[in-house]
């Protein structure tokens, strides 16, 4: 028998192979983008992982010699299957071949194989496999052992002798018995069985062009990179990996990658608890209520969602051949997970969630943008005013996607009661003007397109609602009309897809219905979408910091607007904070697109990375709003400026550092009144000022670095006033002070640079004239 086997295995490897093959690393059939692209889709499978490890209660079986060590009492695909399809799951990935040699399929390479076992004698289980993944609409991916133990002469555990006429013949049997496999995936632990990466590649195509095929370790070749005990991340990351035989592997950086797949077993964790038994393959029966969180893969199944991965999940089927209850269990949830029903994420886990998304785009549109004021009163307007040329959302989301940003926060309706969206409670609504579209629709769909997430701003009160006083803000300024507020936020609610969190304004009241009630209500359609106040009474877990920024939770410093319920209100798990990209200025709107003359004003590139830098650090979630023109387009110095940020998050600009006066002591030569101090021209933050006393037209603003320090570039910005008629720059050296600079206007974002560089340790913004009382927002100085 053994010399039968042996002959075939040579009449099917001695031919060479075809000239029509391509060398491994040229494109072949299949083996560009779009197959990379259905590959991806695929997203997330079940790893199984099961053979004579099963029944041993440990990872490795060497010395096992006898094939009915296999030994299972029962046999379920159509189970392993139908848990697959349910978690949301579109292939299985199963191990045909582990170390030990012995094959979960029909070979004619061996008798190490199931067929011939006393418990499943005959039946090919790999077959089976591919009939139950057939029924129920599944892929087929393959797990491989490159070498085997049972081929005669291995040294050690480590080892494998080579044998690449036998490697050829599996695989041959693989690639053309049962039907099209995905990808394989090559376990390199005890090496490459005598047949190199790329031969093992070359082979494979010889067979199905189509299929891609990845290493765990060893020779970095073929278009799939695996992540063994990996995570999600960009092709090339260096933190993709965990296990300590693949930390810090170079092997994503070889250019030939296209797509890449993640897997750890569904027991992860268990190694470092200490406890005993197996994790790719059952464990033991002590440990069957033990499993990763729901919570836990169905994050890193977004994961693999955002970085286009694959997520291969392990479950080792037991000893009867079904998968256990708490998997089957958890694996129920994850896909009540991933189809969005109403499964309540523990906020603790939604939390962090919303944290991960980082840094988003605040778009604000609407009769403001064609009032040239931040308020637009209401009550003679009707959608019309509203005049917009066009609507460019797929813009907007591919500049967001380009600034390495995660959400756009999107105005939904301002206190004027226009809605960007076609409701039902109100003719003052977009399709009713000229441009004549949902656009609250239109930016779902490019959301989706560019795998952008979606918040909302909404106004709760209304100036059209009973009660308001069209134009004015607080309890009396905004109406009441709880019933129409519901039904709008319903709408919202079960029209548009999840909406990750809102931002209630509460500048003109509640609307009649209070926050507890408005975050109940909200949680009545979409129990994990997180809700916020900027002011008023304080509720749900989202703190709002209007022109605020970053800082730890509990922080009333962080926020301009909310400082009490900041500092007292213990319900907070996120923080979100916000301006506007358009710096002070005088004329035109902050929020809104402003006027034409303010298209070249714009807050630096640098300003905004280091606010979102500060947002990371402090696990908040910065929204800069910017506000799209007539056309419905982003200005083009937003675009160019948020497409720099983009470049210093992903590190393809050196990011920069805080200005070196950054609360550093300061000193004026006097100071409007409190709120105005000198300290508030050096604590990076725009939205606050120093301002000289009443009727003065000069004055003098000195920050002391505690150092003597080489200064490079110094900025100055007049918050949008624009007094500054003439000026200097000086450097105390000594005890004597040098004019390094002089000037004229100021304005906003005023850059000086010094080459060479001028040393000292103190500096002084002296204001010799201006037409008012001179203010600034920003005295820094750099040294790079």
């Amino acid at each position: 028998m053994r010399k039968s086997v042996f002959l075939w295995i040579v009449a099917i490897v001695v031919l060479p192979f075809s000239s029509a093959v391509s060398s491994p690393g040229d494109p072949v059939k299949g083996n560009g983008n779009p197959r990379a692209e259905e590959l991806k889709a695929m997203r997330f499978g079940m790893f199984v992982c099961w053979s004579f490890s099963t029944f041993c209660g440990y990872e490795w079986t060497p010395g096992v010699e006898d094939i009915n060590f296999f030994n299972p009492t029962g046999f379920d695909p159509d189970q392993w299957c139908r848990v697959a399809k349910d978690a949301g799951m579109k292939y299985i990935l199963f191990l045909t071949k582990h170390h030990d040699g012995f094959c979960l399929w029909d070979t004619r390479t061996t008798d190490r194989k199931v067929t011939n076992t006393k418990a499943l004698k005959g039946v090919d289980v790999l077959a089976e496999v591919k009939k139950a993944c057939d029924r129920h609409g599944l892929k087929l991916a393959l797990y491989f052992s490159e070498g085997d133990w049972s081929w005669s002469g291995r040294k050690d555990i480590h080892q494998s002798v080579p044998r690449p006429e036998i490697k050829k013949a599996q695989l041959k049997e693989l690639l053309t018995q049962y039907g099209p496999i995905e990808f394989f995936w090559m376990d390199h632990a005890i090496n490459d069985g005598g047949l190199s990466h790329d031969d093992t590649v070359a082979w494979v195509r010889t067979f199905q062009p189509d299929c891609y095929v990845g290493f765990n370790s060893g020779a970095p070749v073929g278009r799939l990179a695996l992540r063994e005990r990996g995570q999600a991340g960009p092709i090339g990351s260096d933190h993709v990996f965990d296990q300590s035989h693949l930390k810090g592997r170079k092997q994503e950086s070889d250019q030939g990658f296209l797509a890449a797949e993640f897997t750890y077993p569904i027991l992860e964790g268990q190694q470092q608890k200490k406890l005993r038994g197996a994790q790719w393959f059952y464990s033991l029966p002590e440990n069957d209520p033990l499993a990763a969180s729901a919570e836990k893969i169905y994050m890193d199944y977004l994961g693999a969602e955002k970085y286009g991965n694959l997520f291969s999940l392990d479950v080792g089927p037991d000893r009867s051949g079904r998968l256990r209850a708490i998997d089957v269990e958890t694996l129920k949830k994850v896909g009540e997970y991933i189809r969005g029903e109403r499964v309540k994420l523990p906020d603790d886990f939604r939390a962090q969630q919303i944290k991960d998304m980082k840094f988003g785009m605040f778009i604000c549109w609407s009769f403001s943008t064609f009032y040239s004021k931040e308020w637009t009163p209401t009550q003679d307007k009707d959608a019309t005013f509203f005049r917009a040329t066009g609507c460019d959302t797929d813009q907007w989301c591919r500049t967001a996607k380009e600034a390495g940003m995660g959400y756009i926060l999107f105005l939904s309706k301002h206190h004027d009661g226009f809605c960007l969206w076609d409701t039902a409670t109100t003719d003052k609504k977009v399709t009713n003007s000229a441009l004549g579209i949902d656009v609250l629709a239109r930016l779902r769909a490019s959301c989706d397109k560019y795998g952008i997430k979606l918040a909302l701003y909404f106004s709760e009160g209304d100036w059209n609602w009973p009660g308001a006083r069209d134009g004015q803000g607080g309890r009396t300024g905004g109406g009441s009309n709880p019933d129409v507020k519901k039904a709008q936020l319903k709408e919202l609610l079960t029209q548009y897809g999840p909406i990750e969190f809102w931002w209630m304004d509460h500048a003109v009241g509640t609307g009649g219905l209070s926050h507890e009630e408005t975050v109940q209500w909200v949680h009545t359609f979409q129990p994990n979408s997180f809700v916020g106040f900027n002011h008023g009474e304080p509720a749900g877990r989202l703190c709002l910091r209007e022109m605020g920024r970053p800082g730890p939770i509990g922080d009333p410093n962080t926020t301009k607007y909310n400082k009490e319920a900041e500092g007292t209100y213990q319900g907070y798990l996120a923080a979100e904070f916000t301006y506007p990209i358009l710096p002070p200025h005088q004329g035109g709107a902050m929020w809104f697109y402003s006027l034409p003359q303010h298209d070249t004003l714009c807050h630096s590139a640098e300003k905004i990375y280091l606010d979102y830098a500060g947002a990371v650090k402090h696990g908040n979630i910065f929204s800069i709003d910017v506000g799209p023109n007539y056309a419905g387009r982003l200005r083009d110095i937003d675009v160019e400026t948020l497409q720099k940020v983009g470049k210093y998050i992903r590190n393809e600009l050196t990011p920069p550092d805080a200005p070196l006066s950054q609360g550093k002591p300061a000193q004026a030569s006097s100071v409007w009144g409190p709120g105005y101090e000198a300290a508030k021209a050096c604590d990076g933050d725009f939205s606050s000022r120093w301002g000289s006393e009443p009727e003065s037209h000069s004055g003098w603003l000195q920050i002391d670095l505690g150092k003597e320090s080489a200064i490079t570039k110094v900025l100055i910005d007049e918050a949008g006033y624009g007094r500054i008629q003439h000026f200097e720059v000086h450097a105390r050296q000594g005890d004597t002070w040098k004019t390094v600079f002089t000037g004229t206007t100021c304005g906003d974002q005023k850059l000086i640079e010094f080459d060479p560089p001028v040393k000292a340790q103190v500096f002084r913004l002296s204001v010799i004239e201006a037409s008012d009382v001179p203010t600034v927002s920003e005295f820094q100085l750099f040294d790079k």
